[in-house]
């Protein structure tokens, strides 16, 4: 996964918490909190590490490309 990658699933989950938000503001029940606690906000906190994974990856292959020069099969 690349960069932009991580900026398509960055969008994803805050495009998910909206709509969440969005349906919270009808949904007011217990169950609408046990989802979000449950649900809701474990994904959105994987999303952040995942994220920051994909981008210290990214930095690292870029490191390595710039050391190395671009794989042998792509000369």
């Amino acid at each position: 996964m690349n960069h932009s990658a991580s900026a398509r699933l960055k969008s994803a989950s805050l495009e998910m918490a909206d709509t969440f938000g969005r349906a919270r503001e009808t949904w007011r029940d217990s169950k609408a909190e046990e989802f979000e606690n449950q649900s809701i906000i474990p994904i959105m906190r994987s999303v952040e590490v995942a994220c920051l994974a994909i981008d210290e990856i990214t930095a690292i292959v870029s490191q390595m490309q710039r050391e190395c020069g671009p794989p042998s099969d792509m000369v």
